[in-house]
């Protein structure tokens, strides 16, 4: 074959490509559209904390894990754009604090705390990455974040009228309190679910 004939399939092979990656993102973009209620988040986040003091490492781990009660709200997605109209929900986050001296546990305690959210509205933007994917372009999901860290995408999935959003959020920073450096690491599974109206 001539290198004529080379680039003319190429050229064909490219088209279909973007072609077909446009058409998935056109189809996923049609499940997502409609109004949602909002019907609750589970979450399971991890935050350790380590700073050093005179030699020692010193860690301090902390869990939790909840699922929202009192959910209300929904969220309109029309084109690129998430709208939540008075997200609210419950929950009692289950804590569990675990302190290490270099590897030796030092203490360990459990507590709970309860969590309600006012009736809230926001708006963000997204785009469709492939055919199960949303990369949020301004604020994340409403509702979401699990520790405090907002999501910056989420996979999804639809089955029947149920949609579920998957966000797997990770944090590093590094802080000064009075003179010594903490470095924290955060970590949040976050499962958002919402029903088509």
């Amino acid at each position: 074959m001539n290198v004529k004939g080379n680039r003319i399939i190429a050229a064909a092979a490219l088209i279909c490509f973007f072609s077909c990656k446009k058409d998935n993102n056109n189809l996923a973009l049609h499940e997502l559209a409609g109004t949602w209620s909002f019907y609750g988040i589970h979450a399971r986040t991890s935050s350790s904390a380590t700073d050093v003091e005179g030699g020692i490492q010193y860690t301090t781990i902390t869990t939790s894990e909840y699922i929202t009660t009192a959910n209300a709200g929904t969220i309109r997605i029309s084109g690129n754009t998430m709208t939540g109209t008075g997200i609210t929900y419950a929950a009692n986050m289950n804590i569990i604090v675990t302190d290490y001296e270099g590897t030796i546990l030092t203490d360990s305690f459990s507590t709970s705390m309860p969590v309600n959210v006012p009736p809230t509205n926001s708006t963000s933007t997204f785009e469709v990455i492939g055919t199960d994917s949303i990369h949020y372009t301004s604020s994340g999901l409403p509702g979401s974040g699990g520790s405090g860290t907002p999501a910056t995408g989420s996979k999804f999935s639809i089955e029947g009228d149920i949609m579920s959003l998957t966000s797997y959020v990770v944090q590093d920073k590094v802080f000064d309190t009075l003179g010594v450096a903490i470095t924290q690491h955060e970590e949040a599974f976050v499962v958002t679910t919402l029903k088509k109206q």
